[in-house]
């Protein structure tokens, strides 16, 4: 399996979310299309913990041939536990998309 169009995609997906989310009306990080559903202040925050706690450390797991199981994770009770509602919609894109980046490089540094 060749890896780099993966990473290439999550390299452009950095621009994606960039476009969508970058320069939101104040409003919307909080406007819940229904009250059972995630704002997206909680969208942005969940994409920031996925990054860091799911997606690389299961990710480097895999790929170092690492024993055990996968750490638990609680994406929902996360929602909660970090106070998503609480957090700075600006600082969390900001937080994440610096994650992501940091994520295309160490799978870059993998491959050298």
């Amino acid at each position: 399996m060749n890896p780099h169009p993966i990473i290439r995609q999550l390299e452009q997906h950095i621009a994606v979310f960039q476009g969508l989310l970058e320069g939101q009306e104040a409003a919307a990080h909080r406007w819940r299309p229904r009250p059972d559903h995630w704002c997206l202040l909680e969208i942005v925050c969940h994409l920031y913990d996925e990054e860091r706690k799911d997606f690389r450390a299961r990710t480097r797991q895999a790929l170092t041939g690492g024993k055990g199981e996968f750490i638990p994770i609680n994406p929902e009770g996360w929602v909660s536990q970090h106070e998503y509602l609480k957090q700075d919609y600006t600082e969390v894109l900001r937080k994440f998309l610096k994650e992501r980046a940091a994520s295309v490089a160490w799978l870059r540094n993998l491959q050298a």
